[in-house]
């Protein structure tokens, strides 16, 4: 089984079901994508700051394999490929968290098709909006109304 992550845009209105257009699920774990096609993997994400560091670090890879040895270059190659593959699901989950976007759920599923299922069987179903709403802030003051139909007196004023 995996864990999907349920991520909610922010200041997303509307009813239960607008607002369900506008959810991202996310898989934790390990990418074989990120593995094989990076680059294209991180675009299709949209993980440019990913992006450029990691054609930062890869360009300075090839350039150190230059300069002291080849073999060097590739098996740095490997670990920098090796790190994106396992790291990728956290990077999209930073991703998310980087936007604004908030975490609503965690989901236990096989697949994507079934954490959806999951979490919209019990989301759409509850009746109140599954969103923290604020407390109602107590009185800071008491109103007392006078008893009497006279209006009180005054210290220093003629009656």
């Amino acid at each position: 089984m995996k864990l999907y992550s349920v991520f909610e845009p922010p200041l997303s209105g509307g009813t239960a079901a607008e607002r369900a257009e506008k959810l991202v699920f996310v898989r934790h774990g390990w990418s074989l994508a990120a593995l094989l096609i990076a680059p294209i993997w991180m675009l299709l994400r949209r993980l440019w700051i990913v992006l450029l560091l990691y054609l930062v670090v890869g360009g300075a890879i090839q350039v150190l394999g230059l300069v002291l040895a080849p073999w060097l270059a590739g098996a740095l190659s490997i670990a920098l490929a090796l790190i994106i593959m396992v790291e990728a699901g956290q990077l999209r989950l930073e991703m998310m968290a980087g936007k604004g976007y908030r975490e609503i759920a965690v989901i236990e599923a096989r697949n994507q098709r079934e954490a959806e299922r999951k979490f919209f069987s019990t989301w759409l179903a509850e009746p109140t909006d599954p969103r923290p709403t604020p407390a109602t802030p107590a009185p800071q003051h008491t109103v007392l109304r006078p008893t009497s139909s006279k209006p009180p007196a005054l210290p220093g004023l003629p009656q």
